[in-house]
């Protein structure tokens, strides 16, 4: 029996641990995939030379497909390095399905994750969040009721932007709003406007990173620059969120 190793990359090339360096280490093979999330410094030459193995990239129909990591745990330990948390915001939970169909194990080596490094950065509570969704080039309802939701509750939202590795696409903070602003035209829910206080936050981890918060109106005209991008829109303010918002970002509420 072989161990599948999904392996978190975390926001930067400096994020993986010791313990991921010294997981990898063992693995007969390594691969890496890119396209759940967008990491801007990593640079896959440097990658290998950092864990002294070959690393192979795999596009999405080569991960979701499976049988090249089975075949791979055929021979041995295999991992796959994820952006991120390999967990957060993937499918890869059918990864270690078909391991364990296989007759393999699996493990996850965490590393850190959008969704604790936004929380953090947008100076809102963790526990006052409710669901999170993901705003995407396909034209969904679905980030707009989850928006609707949860401030019907009181509670913040985070949003993922989409990425689309393979046309090079990266989803920004104005045009995820723009997508919810019309939306709200179309169902009228009264969920957000022109006025409404976001956060928008872009390459979260970096040395330039950037986190704004200002209105729907001054982000949708605002420049955040590269990618990755993500977006968060308060409920109801504590406030203690609320002096947090005003001291740390700058934000009129």
């Amino acid at each position: 029996m072989s161990t599948l190793y999904l392996v978190g990359l975390g926001l930067g090339p400096g994020d993986m641990s010791p313990l991921a360096v010294e997981m990898v280490g063992r693995c007969r093979r390594t691969f890496c995939e890119t396209y759940t999330s967008l990491i801007p410094a990593l640079d896959l030459d440097e990658l290998k030379e950092t864990l002294g193995t070959p690393v192979q990239r795999l596009d999405r129909g080569r991960v979701e497909g499976v049988e090249i990591l089975l075949n791979a745990l055929e021979t041995g330990d295999t991992a796959l390095l994820v952006p991120g948390d390999p967990m957060i915001s993937t499918t890869h939970i059918t990864l270690r399905v078909a391991a364990a169909e296989s007759g393999h194990a699996s493990r996850i080596i965490h590393s850190s994750s959008i969704m604790s490094a936004a929380i953090g950065e947008s100076c809102l509570t963790a526990t006052r969040f409710g669901r999170m969704a993901t705003v995407s080039f396909m034209r969904s309802k679905q980030p707009y009721d989850v928006l609707a939701d949860n401030r019907r509750a009181g509670l913040h939202t985070l949003f993922l932007l989409d990425v689309d590795e393979e046309a090079g696409r990266y989803m920004s903070v104005a045009q995820a709003l723009d997508s919810l602003v019309s939306l709200e035209e179309e169902h009228g829910l009264g969920v957000i406007d022109d006025a409404t206080v976001a956060i928008g936050m872009a390459r979260l981890g970096s040395e330039d990173q950037v986190v704004e918060a200002g209105s729907v109106a001054g982000l949708l005209e605002s420049d955040l620059g590269p990618p990755p991008h993500c977006l968060a829109i308060p409920g109801d303010v504590h406030f203690s969120e609320r002096e947090a918002l005003r001291a740390v970002l700058g934000a009129r509420i």
